[in-house]
């Protein structure tokens, strides 16, 4: 279960952090950021599943679109997931009971990258937060410009 949705200047979203619990109800006006708060979570599984490039294309074909107010060079995503108990007894450290995901994306010519952030296993209760924009950047992958 997805437990924690995160973004920065992703789209309409300039920062937004939002803890999740089995049931949530998301309700707003017309063109207040539903979908695209949605949105954070199908572009990390296209960028984890099948490349950057198709995240990009899927969304739009300048990718300034994707940044707040069209304005700046980044944007940052994550997500946190609690992992079920079944599959804790699978990994070296069962008692860790989270898992996060974050990427960086700096969209400037005459290169886009991506860079992933942190993927990593924790106990949730013991878990120290930052925001986005202080994490540590692990790897890096490239995009040429169109």
């Amino acid at each position: 279960m997805i437990t924690l949705i995160e973004a920065l200047n992703y789209r309409c979203l300039r920062y937004v952090s939002r803890p999740l619990d089995a049931f949530h109800v998301l309700v707003g006006s017309n063109a207040s950021g539903k979908t695209t708060f949605l949105d954070v979570v199908g572009f990390l599984r296209d960028v984890a599943s099948e490349g950057l490039d198709t995240a990009l294309n899927n969304r739009s074909s300048n990718p300034e679109d994707l940044l707040f107010g069209r304005q700046g060079e980044s944007m940052e995503l994550a997500i946190e997931a609690a992992i079920p108990q079944e599959l804790r007894k699978l990994i070296s450290k069962p008692h860790l009971d989270t898992m996060r995901y974050e990427i960086l994306c700096l969209l400037t010519c005459p290169t886009y990258m991506v860079s992933i952030l942190l993927k990593s296993l924790r106990k949730a209760f013991t878990r120290v937060q930052f925001p986005l924009y202080m994490t540590r950047c692990l790897l890096c992958i490239r995009r040429k410009c169109s």
